[in-house]
């Protein structure tokens, strides 16, 4: 009789359970190479975190195990022939692989406009450890949340956040345990360009100094209107605003988190 184990036509499988050092790990995508790198098979690990790959030439394989939210594992294995014949569906658990994956911590959260409480999208978030590298980068997306995973628990993180028509934002943030996820809400003001003509008698007035005022009055920014009367304010958060000239009344004008147009109509004082 041949021993199985020396048998190369026998079948042969890789079994065993995918596990954090507290609970199984389901769903776990796991792939099996052969010597030259070339994948045999693929599975993924059941709700117990169990796997099987059974019908296997007998030698040896190098498993990978990867799972989102933990470091992924390379893993050297033989395959041996069985004796005994398979239970029903083909899959034996008994004596196989224990695979530990060690669960890596992630930070979520949301990016808004602090003034209109809107969601930024397409913002670029990227996490910066203490010595200054880039360990992970992602995008918001269009309800404005954002997901970094695999970021370096040692030491506390910078976050830095930037979006266009918008000044980067920096936040540090201390990370807890390994594996511990933190939500963080990110908040930049995205800034916009407030545009229009300025008219009185339906002329355009050329060459007329504005002034921009917040809704306390304050100034914010300084323009002259072009010779067809445009005026251009550029790098304005969304609000509402006063625009003033020395020759005339004060005009409303508003603008939202995109670039506003609003055309004034002046009236001498």
């Amino acid at each position: 009789m041949i021993d199985p184990s020396l048998d190369r036509t026998a079948s042969a499988q890789v079994t065993g359970r995918v596990r954090t050092t507290a609970r199984p790990v389901p769903d776990a995508t796991l792939t099996l190479t052969d010597g030259a790198g070339i994948q045999v098979a693929r599975t993924r690990s059941a709700a117990d975190g169990a796997f099987a790959f059974p019908g296997l030439r007998p030698g040896r394989y190098v498993l990978v195990a990867h799972r989102s939210g933990h470091r992924p594992q390379a893993t050297a294995v033989e395959a041996v022939a069985a004796v005994e014949a398979l239970p029903p569906g083909g899959v034996r658990h008994d004596g196989g692989l224990d695979l530990v994956l060690e669960p890596v911590a992630s930070v979520r959260g949301r990016v808004r406009d602090p003034d209109t409480g809107l969601p930024v999208v397409a913002a670029t978030v990227v996490a910066v450890d203490p010595a200054g590298e880039v360990v992970a980068s992602t995008m918001s997306e269009p309800d404005g949340s954002y997901l970094l995973e695999g970021v370096d628990t040692a030491g506390p993180l910078t976050l830095v956040v930037a979006a266009p028509g918008a000044d980067p934002v920096a936040r540090s943030v201390e990370l807890g345990a390994s594996g511990a996820e933190q939500t963080v809400d990110l908040a930049v003001q995205t800034l916009s360009t407030l545009t229009g003509i300025v008219t009185a008698g339906g002329r355009p007035l050329p060459r007329l100094p504005l002034t921009l005022h917040d809704h306390r009055g304050r100034t914010v920014a300084h323009a002259r209107t072009g010779a067809d009367g445009t005026y251009r304010f550029e790098g304005v958060p969304a609000g509402r605003y006063t625009v003033r000239s020395a020759t005339s009344g004060p005009q409303a004008a508003g603008i939202g988190p995109d670039d506003g147009v609003c055309h004034l109509t002046l009236t001498p004082r």
